[in-house]
């Protein structure tokens, strides 16, 4: 992860950049769980997708939330 940008902050602005896209109008928002291993992705039907990123780089967060947005 880059000096000065948190997990939560990536997370935070992912949240935004995925709902500036068709594939996530769907989308209702991402929350980071508090021990940020997690990202839940809630949709807006209510329903809601657990990505784990416990070890990730923040590249592969983005991958790895984008892969379960299709």
């Amino acid at each position: 992860m880059k000096d000065g940008i948190s997990k939560r902050e990536l997370v935070k602005r992912l949240n935004y950049l995925v709902k500036c896209t068709r594939a996530g109008e769907e989308v209702k928002t991402l929350r980071l769980s508090l021990d940020e291993n997690t990202v839940k992705i809630v949709w807006k039907s209510g329903c809601c997708t657990n990505v784990n990123i416990e070890c990730d780089s923040g590249m592969a967060i983005i991958r790895d939330v984008c892969s379960k947005i299709k």
